[in-house]
């Protein structure tokens, strides 16, 4: 029961649309999925088309890499400084 839930409340989320926190990153996401899209369905390449609506969806609803979801985490933990030791050869 609380998978379920916890579906229908991301679904929720998903339908919220706003256009806020749009960065470059979306808008070319947004920009090369309709034209993928458009081009394929002129094309008749209908499988070309799933890619084309894979970059709108991903950048209308902030999923996948137009959300910024993978890039790296930066790590702002405290850096230790090390202590080296010299090593003399005898």
């Amino acid at each position: 029961m609380g998978l379920l839930s916890n579906f229908v409340l991301e679904i929720k989320k998903m339908k919220k649309f706003d256009l806020k926190n749009w960065g470059a990153l979306r808008i070319f996401y947004l920009i090369l999925g309709v034209l993928m899209f458009f081009s394929a369905i002129y094309e008749k390449q209908w499988i070309a088309s799933l890619f084309g609506l894979y970059f709108i969806v991903s950048s209308i609803y902030n999923i996948g890499c137009a959300s910024g979801s993978c890039a790296i985490p930066r790590n702002n933990s405290k850096k230790e400084e090390i202590d080296f030791e010299e090593v003399f050869k005898k």
